[in-house]
């Protein structure tokens, strides 16, 4: 018997994410490999088209459509990616809806990485239920999905708003991409890390080998310089939390993003920078949780905008 299924896809700057996920929420399979954006776009849709191919046929799916989050904000009337040079070079401007549609023949949807993970831990996750409902990922960059009402929040003009980049320390770090100095981006990102560990710990280990998750494993092995980015990574992130916190008051706050495999780390200074400085509302009821999905939370969220119709479709 056939299974009518939705393919998920998870575009980020480290790494694309390719699964099959039913019209329940249930993720059938994936395949996660390096983006390697220098090698161009059109590589890559082929890469992604292989893998979607592939879970396709190892059993008697049905593909009805194809849900895409893709960190940066797009054009999503139109397909089309939008500002995405600093993590994708090359790829600003191409229409991926049109790419895969040519490809498969079935509806695709846009959304951005951060919005379509809030979409999908809402309808399918741990958010369900939740009236005010907000998804921090943390992986390369840092994206925030707004759920408000039971609706996901877009700016002015449906832009996606970049509270990745709201400052929180303008004395610390170098001046991000985006312009700024002190962002939150720039201070509790995983690439922040592996910058804080390259010029602080350099005379300790191989800094050439060791990634974020490298310096988290490190870390839960004992090492001294790894703790030590492990705390300044939990305070900054702690910092942009407690501000979502005092901002919002939301029902919850789910963490999700490739540097979440090891929350594990980082919330017990997240939940001390909550109970110091969001006094005004009552943090105490707000729960701050992992996503049910995982590092797989974009993936299954992209899938759920397709069903949502709340994303623009390439028929």
């Amino acid at each position: 018997m056939s299974v009518d299924v939705i393919a998920g896809v998870d575009i980020g700057g480290t790494n694309i994410s390719a699964g099959i996920i039913t019209k329940n929420g249930e993720l059938l399979g994936h395949n996660e490999f390096p983006t390697v954006s220098e090698q161009g776009f059109e590589s890559a849709v082929n890469k992604i088209a292989d893998h979607i191919t592939e879970l396709i046929q190892r059993a008697d799916y049905v593909l009805l459509g194809i849900g895409i989050g893709c960190t940066g904000r797009h054009n999503r009337a139109e397909g089309s990616l939008g500002n995405v040079e600093e993590f994708l070079p090359g790829w600003q401007g191409k229409n991926i809806t049109s790419a895969f549609h040519d490809k498969f023949n079935v509806p695709v949807a846009l959304e951005n990485d951060a919005d379509a993970a809030a979409i999908g831990e809402h309808t399918w996750g741990i958010g369900q239920g939740t009236s005010r409902f907000l998804l921090v990922t943390v992986g390369t960059g840092i994206g925030v999905g707004l759920i408000i009402d039971g609706q996901l929040y877009r700016g002015t003009e449906g832009a996606h708003p970049e509270i990745g980049h709201h400052i929180v320390d303008s004395s610390e770090g170098t001046v991000c991409w985006c312009g700024s100095q002190g962002c939150w981006e720039g201070l509790a990102s995983s690439g922040a890390m592996t910058n804080w560990w390259i010029k602080n710990c350099s005379n300790v280990q191989d800094v050439k080998s060791m990634n974020a998750y490298e310096i988290c494993r490190a870390a839960n092995m004992g090492d001294k310089c790894a703790i030590e980015a492990v705390n300044r990574q939990g305070f900054y992130l702690g910092l942009g939390i407690s501000n979502l916190v005092t901002l919002f008051a939301p029902d919850m706050i789910v963490l999700g993003g490739g540097l979440m495999r090891s929350v594990n780390l980082f919330m017990d200074n997240i939940q001390k920078s909550i109970e110091i400085n969001c006094m005004l509302v009552p943090h105490h009821n707000i729960k701050v949780l992992p996503a049910r999905f995982g590092t797989e939370a974009v993936l299954v969220g992209a899938a759920s905008t397709l069903l949502a119709g709340d994303a623009c479709l390439t028929h």
